[in-house]
């Protein structure tokens, strides 16, 4: 049978039958036929025991592209199953034709949405909603690549791109077991011969976490001059559950300035299974301990009355992209104390671990203290407005990062705690 690829008309993705639907409901009458094809789709399942001792397999190259990426034709080995995601079953798996790696999220179709200004209605989960159809490809956002049919009714295959460097709360506590011994020569604070998170990295997940939200928030991204452009035709998306399981480190395989200039590896937003378009919002989402004040004011009702909650739950603009910003500095900060922001304190308070070096990390604090701002109207925005805007001291953090890699060199291979294919 000759099988038809239908471009995705937003980012020329090659679109498999839920996708095609969308946007030609003529084909409707074909889902029978087409699912009947889609079920011969193998999807290789190993038992836990078997996937252990795969670690070096999971240093092959990843799937990086849609060009690399042959879903229709293709079968796949499961090799390891990782944290259960907000929408579902994860696993890192190999395609049988490329032998390349990738994440396959094996998640329920939620409700068909209600329709957008085109009068769209959606069949698919939310995730590849926003990640297929809102956003266009990032090297600070996750990729997926396309979405099938499970042969389980009513569920559905995300294929993600695979991201070598694990996530960022296995790499928080993978720096908590280093002595200093492991982080030599490298200049890194210290508490109790223990090094802390070294201070270029806390510039650079600060830095790349920025211009993730600048381009979720306002469509904008960096251009090899340094100004940030904006994407034509871009809706505002909220994440609304940034915490450390939800960023990933990924290292390039090649052809990535990062890798071969800087020696860190990409800071990559992942799970948007809580996201949903700014005009959209309603209600709360997240993890209790990363809300913003004002979404944990509405979370916490649920506790004390429900009827309340219930009626407070429906108001639109409880989650707002100031939560997502609030997130960012509890994320940040935890990293360099190893501590969660309490909700609601006044940031006057706000200080980093003493180890550090106070002339290096002023700049981060001051950023961080105004991230945490317990009124969302006095955070910043992720732009480069000349009063509001985040994006003017990412730029001073940025020229920190560069400029102390570039007099120190890379950080040692053993501080990464899966420091993947790309490392240099």
């Amino acid at each position: 049978m000759n099988r038809c690829y239908l471009l995705h008309p937003d980012i020329g993705l090659p679109c498999l039958p839920i996708i095609a639907y969308k946007y030609f409901p003529a084909l409707d009458a074909t889902r029978p036929m087409m699912n009947s094809i889609l079920s011969r789709l193998a999807y290789v399942h190993r038992d836990d025991d078997q996937s252990s001792g795969r670690d070096n397999v999971l240093r092959e190259s990843p799937i990086a592209s849609v060009d690399d990426f042959r879903a229709f034709d293709d079968t796949y080995e499961r090799l390891k199953k990782l944290k259960l995601g907000s929408q579902g079953e994860v696993c890192i798996a190999r395609s049988d034709t490329s032998h390349k790696l990738l994440v396959i999220k094996h998640t329920k179709l939620r409700e068909a949405m209600k329709p957008d200004r085109s009068g769209t209605v959606y069949r698919y989960p939310h995730e590849a909603q926003i990640l297929l159809s809102k956003l266009k490809p990032h090297p600070n956002i996750i990729r997926a690549f396309n979405i099938e049919p499970s042969h389980e009714p009513g569920r559905r295959l995300i294929f993600m791109e695979y991201c070598s460097g694990g996530d960022l709360a296995d790499q928080l506590d993978h720096f908590a077991k280093l002595r200093t011994r492991h982080c030599s020569p490298y200049p890194v604070a210290r508490r109790h011969r223990r090094c802390l998170v070294p201070e270029v990295f806390l510039w650079h997940v600060f830095v790349s976490l920025a211009e993730a939200l600048a381009y979720i928030h306002h469509g904008l991204r960096r251009s090899a001059n340094g100004e940030y452009v904006e994407d034509e035709n871009h809706e505002a998306v909220i994440h609304a559950d940034i915490k450390p399981d939800n960023v990933l480190l990924r290292w390039p395989t090649n052809g990535n300035p990062t890798a071969t200039l800087y020696g860190l590896p990409d800071i990559v937003l992942t799970d948007f299974g809580s996201s949903r378009l700014a005009r959209e919002s309603k209600g709360t989402a997240g993890t209790a301990e990363y809300l913003a004040p004002e979404v944990h004011a509405i979370s916490a009702l649920k506790q004390i009355n429900k009827e309340l909650y219930a009626q407070a739950h429906r108001n639109p603009n409880i989650v707002m992209t100031a939560s997502d910003i609030y997130q960012l500095g509890g994320l940040v900060y935890e990293l360099a104390t190893r501590e969660l922001w309490p909700c609601n304190r006044e940031t006057e308070r706000l200080q980093l671990p003493k180890e550090y070096p106070r002339h290096k990390l002023r700049g981060l604090e001051k950023s961080l203290a105004w991230c945490l701002e317990p009124k969302a109207t006095a955070r910043p925005h992720a732009t480069a407005h000349k009063y509001r805007g985040l994006l003017g001291v990412t730029e001073d953090l940025r020229a920190q990062r560069d400029g102390m890699v570039e007099g120190y060199g890379a950080l040692p291979r053993r501080i990464w705690s899966a420091p993947g294919t790309g490392h240099v």
